[in-house]
């Protein structure tokens, strides 16, 4: 009788830790799907994230160029600007001279003594 009794206490205790060994081993599979189920959401999220640093970047570079080549415009259009500035600013010294010149023409007066008369000259 006491063999019996300890059979079925080992044969419950056998069963008890092939049970819980069990059971282990499903906790144990749930935790290491749950951890690629992680990893995998993880690797998508990082795939995201890095598809939209190279959108920004991109974005970034386009506005660098476009604001370079505004620049540059720019530049380009204020040097024709003063190049015709300075056309029109030498024309208008060229004027200017030749109106002092004739101006001038005529009313200058040298000056100056011979034997005690004094000479004008106008050019």
């Amino acid at each position: 009788m006491i063999t019996t009794i300890m059979s079925f206490f080992g044969s419950i205790k056998n069963f008890l830790i092939a049970g819980t060994a069990i059971v282990g081993g499903l906790y144990v599979a749930k935790q290491k799907f749950n951890a690629y189920q992680a990893e995998s959401k993880l690797q998508d999220i990082e795939t995201k994230i890095a598809k939209v640093n190279v959108k920004v970047a991109v974005e970034k570079a386009k506005a660098k160029a476009k604001s370079k080549k505004i620049e540059t415009d720019t530049e380009v259009e204020i040097l024709r600007e003063l190049k015709v500035e300075k056309n029109k600013v030498q024309k208008e010294m060229q004027v200017i001279e030749k109106d002092i010149e004739d101006s001038l023409k005529g009313k200058i007066q040298t000056s100056g003594r011979t034997r005690g008369k004094k000479i004008k000259v106008d050019i």
